[in-house]
Formats: C-alpha cells, sequence, structure tokens
C-alpha cells in the first residue's frame, strides 16, 4: 500500500518537473536516462542539465524518487513502458472519482499509448502527464481523456 509520505513525496516530485518544464524534453529512449536517479538532490541535478524523457518514464521516476516501487516490475532496469506498467499495476478500474494521488492513468489499447498519474484526486482528477515536447504539465481527466484513444484504465499503485 503507497502511504501518505510516498504519496506527499510523489506530489513534491510532479511539482518539481512541471515547474521545470523548459529543461526536459520529450524523447522514447530506453534504457530510461532517469533510472539511477534516486533522490531530489539527484534529479535537481539532472534538471540542471537538462535531459529528456516519454510518459513512462516520467512516472516511472516519480515512482523510484517517492520510494514507491518500480511501476514496471523490473527492478528499475531502464527497459519498462507504458505495455508494463499496464501489464503489473493493478487491480484495474474506470471510475476516476476513485483514484486517489498517484494512480497511473493508461489511455489506449493494447498496451496503451500514454500514462500518466493522479496529482489532485477528485470527481475531475488533476494528472500530472508528460506526452510532448511542451510537457510535463497539469491538466484535468477532462481535459486531456476524452481526446485520447480509449479504454482509460485507471492502475492501482498500491501493490508496488
Amino acid at each position: 500500500m503507497a502511504t501518505d509520505a510516498e504519496r506527499k513525496l510523489a506530489c513534491q516530485v510532479m511539482d518539481k518537473l512541471v515547474r521545470n518544464t523548459r529543461k526536459i524534453g520529450y524523447r522514447q529512449y530506453r534504457p530510461m536516462v532517469t533510472r539511477n536517479i534516486n533522490t531530489m538532490a539527484e534529479l535537481d541535478r539532472l534538471i540542471a542539465k537538462g535531459f529528456s524523457m516519454d510518459c513512462s518514464e516520467s512516472v516511472t521516476l516519480i515512482c523510484h524518487i517517492a520510494k514507491m516501487g518500480d511501476p514496471n516490475h523490473l527492478g528499475f532496469n531502464g527497459y519498462g513502458y507504458t505495455g508494463t506498467i499496464l501489464n503489473y499495476c493493478k487491480p484495474h478500474y474506470t471510475d476516476p472519482s476513485k483514484a486517489n494521488i498517484g494512480a497511473l492513468v493508461v489511455c489506449g489499447p493494447g498496451s496503451g499509448d500514454h500514462v500518466m498519474m493522479v496529482r489532485v484526486p477528485g470527481k475531475d482528477p488533476l494528472l500530472f502527464s508528460h506526452g510532448g515536447e511542451y510537457d510535463p504539465k497539469f491538466v484535468r481527466w477532462s481535459r486531456i481523456v476524452p481526446y485520447l484513444r480509449r479504454p482509460a484504465t485507471i492502475c492501482s499503485i498500491n501493490k508496488l
């Protein structure tokens, strides 16, 4: 079960990433460049240099620094992607109002197209998203999920 302290730290990481959007590019690359980033201090040093990552690397990084465990179930080896997150983080559900901080939202069929993380729970959760060059950003469920391919699957982080 993800603890309140882990969820609080995940929020701090999401906030830091969004505050530094201009220094973070978008790139799908494996192994993940952030696979050895374990602390906020290490993240600060990486941000100072500038770097790029994609959606699954972003949420994996957040989980790593927050000490939640690898949502890909690969020991943070840097080779996970949206599909490994979808396969490992269970149970799945679809009601966004039941999603807590840190829950992962995978949009798209099969192995999924895009993964986001809940920052602020509620009927219309605020999501952390890193899906393109002008991200990461915060966006409401109602402003992004309807425009992505279905289904929208919420993945629990409680068993990481």
